[in-house]
């Protein structure tokens, strides 16, 4: 079939998903202070399968089975409200498993008549986590008002692979049973410093560090001297201005930046399928502007406009260019 807008299955397709979660939160007065639980659990079970060659052949088919269940406990502590000083501490617990069964099928029309080779790239993840936080918020004077908050994460995750194939084919073959581990801990600061140059309008300076945890490409004929992929982390650095007028009716927003990362994750193709990867190095700097006008108790007209030149440091053949997606300019009405 030539027709680029039709396509063909030779095959049943199926695309099962059953999702279900829980949460609970609890808030409890401890004198002046606010004591808050959330507890949250989540299920979901995927099963889905395609026949990825679109075409009337028996070529490729593809699908995939998982069951991803994950838990998260949250406490907080928070000062009563005031003019002066807020504070808040608290802890984070993730806990997570993922089972995850990626099928490959080759038919005949790719090896020949009465061969299929039946790949299943079987990896079961576990991640575990814990945080401890606090932020405040201080009143220097009365135009002046700093916020600090700073996290400390501390996460490991473990893999254990196995692919099983019906025919030796090279890149689609069996891979032994081998395990993973990875773990660390980040911190992760905060400072903003706002001062109103009058009751409508301000402006705002902020420096923030975060990361991304590394983990696992654990598709399908993984390599398990190449399944890892590093943390990422990055500082930013913003300078804004906020300002409102008629009555509130007008707001306009405007903000320049500076981006710093590190271990950039970068998400990649191959004939497999995707992949993430870590570049040395990126950095990203721009500017955005937000203006909003209400035109009636209903009706509000919204722009915003972005630039912004975002590329790699150290990524080999890839040094010096534009990030994926990551568009030099942006806007919207």
């Amino acid at each position: 079939n030539t027709d680029p807008d039709t396509s063909a299955w030779d095959g049943a397709c199926a695309d099962r998903r059953n999702v279900r979660g829980y949460s609970l939160n609890a808030e409890q007065k401890i004198g002046d202070l606010t004591f808050t639980s959330i507890t949250a659990y989540r299920h979901r079970d995927t099963y889905f399968l395609t026949d990825r060659d679109f075409t009337a052949l028996p070529i490729l088919t593809t699908g995939l089975r998982e069951e991803d269940r994950h838990f998260t406990q949250e406490f907080r502590l928070a000062s009563p409200e005031s003019e002066r000083f807020n504070w808040m501490l608290g802890a984070f617990f993730f806990d997570r498993h993922d089972l995850q069964d990626t099928i490959l099928q080759l038919g005949p029309g790719f090896l020949g008549p009465g061969n299929t080779n039946l790949v299943n790239a079987v990896a079961n993840t576990k991640t575990r986590s814990y945080a401890v936080y606090a932020s405040s918020e201080l009143t220097l004077t009365d135009a002046l008002k700093m916020d600090l908050g700073l996290r400390y994460t501390d996460e490991s995750k473990s893999i254990d692979y196995e692919q099983t194939a019906t025919l030796p084919i090279p890149g689609f073959g069996v891979v032994p049973p081998f395990h993973k581990r990875i773990s660390g801990g980040e911190w992760s600061p905060t400072l903003a410093l706002t001062y109103a140059l009058n009751p409508d309008a301000k402006v705002y300076g902020r420096i923030a560090r975060g990361h991304k945890a590394g983990g696992f490409n654990a598709g399908p004929s993984s390599n398990p001297d190449q399944i890892i992929f590093q943390p990422e982390t990055l500082t930013s650095y913003e300078l804004g201005y906020k300002a409102r007028s008629h009555n509130g009716r007008t707001e306009i927003t405007a903000d320049v930046y500076y981006i710093d990362y590190n271990n950039i994750q970068q998400a990649n193709q191959d004939g497999a399928g995707f992949y993430i990867s870590n570049a040395a190095s990126a950095r990203s700097y721009g500017a955005e502007t937000q203006f909003a006008f209400r035109l009636g108790d209903h009706a509000t007209v919204n722009t915003n406009l972005g630039y912004v030149d975002a590329r790699y440091g150290e990524f080999g053949a890839k040094s010096g260019n534009m990030l994926a997606r990551a568009p030099r300019w942006t806007g919207s009405v």
